[in-house]
């Protein structure tokens, strides 16, 4: 199975030029300029429980091995949102090197793209995956009823894994970073204060320092790949870093990992456009498969120590194996947590004025849990 490279030509389906080309071609039209006002939190809500017809019950109706391949009829191509830079995208790359998709009959076209291009795409239906946070942007979007769901668990971190803050040492005192002394500082996210990581953080600075206000935390937004390098030359006090970007930062004197208490549950996944996941659920089940069995077989535990993943990793990121086998282990969850209690950031963002809809979304209306549902009865 080949990972379609699109970086020299405009994709025919999402009008996107690979952003490693260094042309980017949007043609979103007018729809993506009423996504932006609500993705900034202005514009209309709209009916989060619209619904379309159910799907088809053959695809979650599977007998023997969920997780055993399944291959489609016909060879299926589908477009997802999805970057190889970081090993947040482990899943992804560790499918792709071991030929995952092509034991379901898929070729899979990707496009590395911003998270609000991923979300105009999806709602549009011009994307049929995207590989998101959980942002106060992706709830506006999907409170307008655009019919977007959270369908499968991406990557989560744990303390020893060092995906979290880092802050710059010059930025603080001599007796190491303090809640008190946030105030004010400059805050490198995603997704600036409309992250999950940012509604962590918060959680963690006001236990520490009560006194603190939402107001005294100054966010700005940044590409996660280049975070780290911002972080080593002084650009930022506090940064949100993930791998390898974390492990650059280790070896770096400028700056100190502190946990501030992320939890252990993933805050990303695979979101789906509703056309995807409701009208070709047996194409999006043989991607959550392979996902799935991917996830299960390679990522599991100390899975860098293994010599055969370490060294398809080294080559999907662009690094090499010896340093792969330095960074630690990101959490893959063997029974597919979708991670639901990330809604409880709803009251932070609404403090904050960032959502547009007038009542907190259920679970029900973010998440997509069939396929989950399904996959994760395997004992394979």
């Amino acid at each position: 199975m080949l990972d379609t490279d699109t970086s020299q030509i405009d994709h025919p389906r999402t009008g996107l030029r690979n952003p490693r080309s260094g042309a980017r071609l949007l043609k979103l039209g007018v729809a993506a300029t009423a996504l932006a006002l609500v993705l900034s939190g202005c514009g209309g809500t709209g009916d989060p429980s619209a619904q379309t017809a159910q799907p088809t019950p053959e695809a979650f109706a599977v007998t023997g091995d969920p997780l055993a391949p399944n291959p489609l009829p016909e060879k299926t191509t589908i477009v997802v949102g999805v970057g190889k830079q970081l090993e947040v995208y482990a899943q992804y790359m560790m499918a792709l090197a071991e030929g995952e998709f092509a034991k379901e009959n898929l070729v899979v076209e990707t496009q590395d793209v911003l998270e609000s291009d991923k979300l105009a795409l999806l709602s549009q239906g011009r994307m049929d995956l995207g590989y998101n946070a959980m942002t106060a942007g992706l709830l506006n979007l999907m409170a307008t009823g655009a019919g977007i769901k959270v369908a499968f668990p991406g990557a989560a971190y744990a303390p020893v894994s060092k995906q979290g803050y880092w802050f710059n040492k010059d930025a603080f005192g001599a007796d190491g970073p303090q809640a008190s002394e946030l105030k004010g500082k400059t805050i490198l996210t995603p997704s600036g204060n409309a992250s999950i990581s940012a509604y962590y953080l918060w959680q963690w600075a006001h236990k520490n320092d009560p006194s603190l206000q939402l107001s005294d935390l100054k966010f700005q937004v940044m590409k996660p790949n280049e975070i780290a390098l911002a972080m080593s030359n002084g650009a930022a006090d506090v940064a949100q870093v993930t791998s390898p970007g974390s492990a650059m930062l280790d070896k770096d004197p400028c700056c100190v990992f502190v946990d501030t208490d992320f939890p252990s549950y993933t805050l990303v996944g695979w979101v789906g456009s509703e056309k995807f996941l409701n009208e070709k659920p047996d194409v999006a089940m043989a991607f959550f498969r392979a996902i799935a069995r991917t996830q299960r077989s390679y990522l599991q535990g100390d899975y860098h120590a293994n010599p055969d993943v370490a060294a398809k990793l080294a080559d999907q990121m662009g690094i090499t194996t010896d340093r792969i086998k330095e960074l630690p282990n990101l959490l893959f969850d063997s029974n597919f947590g979708l991670g639901e209690k990330n809604l409880e950031a709803q009251a932070y963002w609404r403090e904050l004025g960032l959502l547009t809809y007038p009542t907190d979304m259920t679970a029900d209306q973010v998440y997509d849990t069939r396929y989950v549902d399904v996959l994760g009865g395997s004992t394979s």
